[in-house]
């Protein structure tokens, strides 16, 4: 009896994930109809839970000189399984509920999208009955401020070139403005994601030379087809600015 209740509780939160994953990973779904990817998180935790607890009783099952199902086994495993890939690709610590789906290092001018945040959304129009997660939009601070490095403007764009190769992210357009007072700012756009998880946003790096040797980096990344990100541009701005500062620190203008 045990057992069979265990099946059924984890074999609904196994259920339940794997329609989740492919909504999320494949955007079968305009989000704004439904929150997908809270739902795969918040029952991926549930799922965890459940599956802990079972493999607790499974264990007082054996304890008990009593024969534990094989299926019962494989669903517990499945359960945690994918709480170990969500917390290895996102990190159930990077979860945010804010309402938020653009993020800069510098809300005072925050780098520009070529494309205004209308002509970028996938979804234009919100659902009836999900509209409460639609909001203003509505440019936010990430968590990190502008990282400024002691390098030239040539040798602050190779860096950031080389950082965001590493991160396996392809650039699609670049521009350099020469300011007024000389100095030169760089801009570069891209989309960037997590290797495992087919969710993507539109980043813009924006390097700022001047004339005492120092390189302002500031970063800004924004959803396309989500209202609220659930946490994603402020992971996506962290990861690659932990990335840009590693580099870094290990370049020498001969690496040029």
């Amino acid at each position: 009896m045990i057992q069979k209740t265990i099946d059924t509780c984890c074999g609904i939160t196994l259920a339940i994930q794997g329609v989740c994953f492919v909504v999320v990973q494949y955007g079968a779904i305009n989000p704004w109809f439904f929150p997908f990817p809270l739902l795969w998180l918040t029952t991926s935790m549930l799922g965890g839970i459940v599956a802990t607890f079972s493999v607790c009783l499974l264990i007082r099952e054996k304890l008990y000189g009593r024969s534990i199902r094989a299926e019962s086994i494989v669903i517990c495993t499945m359960n945690l399984i994918i709480v170990v890939f969500l917390q290895v690709s996102y990190g159930y610590q990077n979860v945010d509920l804010q309402e938020g789906n653009d993020y800069s290092t510098d809300i005072v001018d925050a780098p520009s999208h070529q494309l205004t945040t209308h002509e970028r959304m996938t979804f234009k129009e919100a659902s009836d009955v999900w509209g409460f997660l639609a909001i203003p939009h509505k440019i936010r601070k990430a968590d990190l401020d502008s990282i400024i490095l002691p390098a030239s403007d040539f040798d602050s764009t190779l860096i950031v070139k080389k950082a965001i190769s590493r991160m396996g992210w392809v650039l699609r357009r670049h521009s350099d403005v020469k300011m007024t007072d000389g100095s030169i700012s760089g801009t570069y756009t891209f989309k960037a994601g997590f290797p495992t998880l087919y969710v993507r946003a539109d980043v813009v790096v924006r390097i700022v030379s001047n004339q005492s040797g120092y390189t302002t980096v500031d970063i800004r990344s924004s959803s396309s087809a989500d209202r609220r990100d659930w946490g994603m541009n402020n992971l996506i701005i962290k990861t690659l600015a932990e990335e840009i500062k590693g580099v870094a620190r290990n370049y020498s203008p001969t690496d040029s």
